[in-house]
């Protein structure tokens, strides 16, 4: 299943570098993740929570780390209903951050903000393919 990704050239004089932004579906709302192979999990604005589950949030016990090593204060969430196109992902546990750093990098840029970032664990089991030339990702069934 092909999903439509969002190209966008990074402003920057040095080089030239791209950010790759998809869709999400959650409770009738859509979300605007980045696409981050190198992020080992898919995480969410803690900002969104309201929008995305009825769930109370939990604390997350588990360590997470930045680039820099720096931690990050996280909690998580259980997503009754995750839709990627026609991937539907029940029960999903997700992790909550504050990405307001991301998003005010963005913003200055003339960048469109995020909700959150597809990480690893959903683009590995899925079979992510990038294919930059028609604009879209390819999702599998589980591998």
């Amino acid at each position: 299943m092909s999903i439509p990704i969002e190209i966008l050239k990074i402003k920057d004089e040095l080089r030239d570098g791209f950010h790759i932004l998809c869709r999400v579906h959650i409770r009738n709302k859509q979300f605007r993740m980045l696409i981050d192979t190198g992020s080992s999990i898919t995480i969410f604005n803690i900002d969104k929570y309201k929008d995305i589950s009825e769930n109370s949030l939990e604390k997350n016990n588990q360590k997470l780390t930045s680039i820099g090593n720096k931690d990050i204060k996280s909690k998580y969430i259980i997503i009754e209903e995750l839709k990627i196109d026609n991937i539907i992902i029940n029960d999903y546990k997700t992790i909550l951050i504050n990405l307001d750093d991301i998003n005010n990098h963005f913003k200055s840029n003339g960048e469109p903000i995020i909700d959150g970032i597809l990480g690893g664990d959903i683009l590995f089991k899925y079979n992510a393919i990038i294919d930059y030339n028609k604009r879209e990702m390819t999702l599998l069934s589980d591998i």
